[in-house]
This record gives structure tokens, C-alpha cells and sequence, in this order.
């Protein structure tokens, strides 16, 4: 057999551009070329296949949600397998760990982005590796709605109600229902809106639980109760009232209490004594009283619902007190260096009374006690001292009187009680004192 030998020929260079795609996963490009060397072939042959350089194929991972459990499995391309997988920069979210075959495993513990870097080596000698910059996303996982209404106000027979009830948490919208009991008679619950209103018809505490359910489906509870009280009539709780004096300022409160608020008030009997008016709104009795005497009347009460109550009441109005006045005319005279005393008098106005010296001034040596009305001392100094004297009341009216007080002069007193005796023919002599 002939054996023929080829000269080589020029090297020729061959370029193959590859496209691996894998779903959902990056495009992986490969580029590879052939030697530059001469093949020499018996019989005819084909190039040895050049092998493909390891690759991670596996870019974007799935999301996660806190608190559920995650799973994906990393995925790489060329080199020889079986492959082994390991994280080399960063960390997986916590709960999450990474098996040698590449599985991400685990349940995420909370929420946010973790950036790492993984590295898969084959098994060929020596071993090739091959890394991808990769992220994992773990999103809060959704919370379970939650009732925050703890308590409904009561209501009334025949009054209309209205009391929205309240959730958080989970996700909106949600839906409201009433899961065991019942409201009170004439009461509904709207599911889009958690609203309970109506007009309740009957007295009595109504038990019930209400549910409400959020967008995922997830539902919470909570027991309530609604109170429909008997409607309690007002009644007048003020049993007497203050006396007035003409002339003078008289205010008073009427008050009330059951019912429903606001009280309106009026006189249903009688009249209320001249100078006096009763104000509806707030139940004030006021005004100037000008006439003496007792006036009898009844007052009403008229809730917002319209029960009414009474009550017979009466004021007294008496005259006005008059002021104080000095009765006291004169005084009697005093002698200078003679123990004094007299006292002033009063009549009318309020007692206690209270004594001062208005105008002028006391003889020198005596003093007035303002609690007593007594004038009393040892004057000094003889003369005649006029001047005012003013009394006060307890309700602070007063009264004022001139008078004066003679103080004489102490009259002369021999001192002389005897004298020494005699002699006849013999001169004598003494000194009266």
C-alpha cells in the first residue's frame, strides 16, 4: 500500500460563536477555537472536540418570603461534574443555607436584599472554578389582620345608632361579619365597611363576635356586646331653693339629672317672684328680686328625647335689711384725770356690729372697742372733743352719729385734814393746802 504524505497548508482558524439558553435564566455565551496545527490523518479523520469552560448559569434567583419555607438549585455549564457549590463573599438571608450540590435551602427569618458571591468547581485536575455575583430578595410575609375595637357604645330603644368597628394588620380590604350571636334588634353590621347602625327596639345587652377577613382570606375575631338601656325619664334633683332680698342680685341653678342631654327648662306652674326670669337653656334662676313675699311655683325639665319632668319649688323674698344707725344722742361729760366709761347703742341693719371713729378724735386718754361700742379711759386733758362715731353691719352697711364728750376740769380739794393746836398769848401760824 502507498503511502502518501500531504504537505501542510496554510493554518486556518475557525471561530464558533455558541448560544446556550436557558430559561428564565441569562444567556450563557461560549466562544472556543481550534488549534493552529497540522493534522496528519490515514485513511481520513475528524479534529479533537475542545472542551467547554465551567460556567454558572444560574443569575437571578427567586424571591422569598419571611417565615416560608424557600428552595432553588444553582445550575452552572462546561468543565467536568459533578460540581460542587459554596459561597465565597457575602451571606445567604439569614435561614438560608447552601448545600455542596447547589441547593439554597431553608426558611428566611426576615425581610431584605442579601448579596453574595457563589463559587461551583468541577471535578477535572486540576479542578476548574467558576463564580456569579448573585442576590436573594425576602419580602415580609403579610401580617394576619387583627380587631382593635375593644368596646361599643350603648345605645338607646328608639334612637338611632351608629359605631364603626376598626382592624389593622393583613391586607386590605376587609370584610366584616357577625360569626356567632347577634346584635341587638334593629342593629345591622356592613361587611365593606365594619359599620353597625339602626334603631335598636329593645332593651337589653346584646353578646355577639364579629369577624373580619382581609384580602388573603385571613380572618380574626373579637367578642363584643352592645348595651340598649330603657330610656330613664329626667327628674328635677334640686329640692330647694336659696331666699332673695329686694334690691339686691339673686342668682341659682336649677338641676336635673336621667334622660338624655341637653335639659331644656321651663315653668309649667306658678310664677316666679317679680324682678326673676328662669333661663330655658341652662336652668338659671336670676335677676333683681322688687317685691317681698313667697312665690310658689313648679319647674320642668324636657330632655333631648322629650321626657319631662317636674318639681314644686318656691323662693322667699324678703325686704332688704335696713342700714344700721346710731341711736346713742349724747355722752355724758367726763372730768379730767376720773376714770370714764359709757357705751354707744345701735338698731337695725345686720348684727354683729363693728365701732370705729369716723371723724375727729376721742379726749386724749380714752379709746372706743370696735366690737363693743364701749368709750372708756381717764382723760387727760379737759375741753370739749367732738367727733364721728360710724357702726357697721355684717352685711357692711353703716350708720354714723356726731357726738361730743365734755371733759371738765378737776375741781379744787383742801388736803389740809387738821391743823396744830394753840396757845393764848402766844403767836400762831399754818398753811391751808
Amino acid at each position: 500500500m502507498k503511502i502518501s504524505r500531504r504537505r501542510p497548508g496554510p493554518c486556518v482558524k475557525k471561530n464558533v460563536l455558541q448560544f446556550v439558553l436557558f430559561l428564565p435564566l441569562l444567556v450563557a455565551v461560549v466562544f472556543s477555537s481550534s488549534g493552529c496545527a497540522g493534522v496528519v490523518s490515514a485513511g481520513g479523520g475528524n479534529s479533537p472536540q475542545q472542551k467547554q469552560a465551567l460556567l454558572v448559569i444560574s443569575i437571578a434567583l427567586p424571591a422569598g418570603t419571611s417565615q416560608s419555607t424557600y428552595s432553588t438549585t444553582l445550575a452552572a455549564t462546561g468543565g467536568t461534574g459533578p460540581y460542587t457549590w459554596s459561597v465565597t463573599k457575602g451571606s445567604l438571608p439569614a435561614g438560608l443555607t447552601i448545600s455542596s450540590s447547589g441547593v439554597i435551602s431553608g426558611t428566611p427569618t426576615q425581610a431584605g436584599t442579601a448579596t453574595f458571591t457563589v463559587q461551583v468547581a468541577d471535578s477535572s485536575s486540576p479542578t476548574a472554578t467558576a463564580t456569579a455575583n448573585l442576590s436573594i430578595t425576602v419580602a415580609a410575609a403579610a401580617q394576619t389582620p387583627y380587631i382593635t375595637t375593644t368596646s361599643l357604645p350603648s345605645a338607646l330603644p328608639g334612637t338611632v345608632y351608629s359605631a364603626t368597628l376598626l382592624a389593622s394588620g393583613g391586607a386590605t380590604p376587609y370584610s366584616w361579619t357577625v360569626s356567632a350571636g347577634a346584635l341587638p334588634a334593629g342593629l345591622t353590621l356592613a361587611a365593606s365597611t365594619g359599620v353597625i347602625s339602626g334603631t335598636p327596639t329593645t332593651a337589653g345587652t346584646a353578646s355577639f363576635t364579629v369577624q373580619v377577613t382581609d384580602a388573603a382570606s385571613n380572618t380574626a375575631t373579637k367578642a363584643l356586646s352592645i348595651a340598649v338601656t330603657a330610656v330613664q325619664s329626667p327628674s328635677v334633683t334640686t329640692t330647694s331653693l336659696p331666699a332673695g332680698t329686694t334690691g339686691t342680685a339673686y342668682s341659682t341653678s336649677l338641676q336635673a339629672s336621667g334622660g338624655t342631654t341637653p335639659y331644656t327648662w321651663n315653668l309649667s306652674a306658678g310664677t316666679l317672684p317679680a324682678g326673676l326670669t328662669l333661663v330655658a337653656s341652662t336652668g338659671v334662676i336670676s335677676g333683681t328680686p322688687t317685691a317681698t313675699g313667697a312665690s310658689s311655683f313648679t319647674v320642668q325639665v324636657t330632655d333631648a328625647a322629650n321626657n319631662t319632668g317636674t318639681k314644686a319649688l318656691s323662693i322667699t323674698v324678703s325686704a332688704a335689711a335696713q342700714p344700721p344707725s346710731v341711736t346713742t344722742t349724747s355722752l355724758p361729760s367726763g372730768t379730767a384725770d376720773t376714770a370714764y366709761s359709757t357705751t354707744l347703742h345701735a338698731t337695725g341693719g345686720t348684727s354683729p356690729y363693728s365701732w370705729s371713729v369716723s371723724a375727729g378724735a376721742l379726749p386724749p386718754g380714752l379709746t372706743l372697742v370696735t366690737s363693743t361700742g364701749v368709750i372708756s379711759g381717764t382723760p387727760t386733758t379737759a375741753g370739749t372733743f367732738s367727733f364721728t362715731v360710724e357702726v357697721k353691719d355684717a352685711a357692711n352697711n353703716t350708720g354714723t352719729k356726731a357726738l361730743s364728750i365734755v371733759v371738765a376740769a378737776q375741781p379744787p380739794t383742801v388736803t389740809t385734814t387738821s391743823l396744830p393746836g394753840a396757845s393764848t398769848g402766844t403767836a400762831y401760824s399754818t398753811t391751808l393746802q
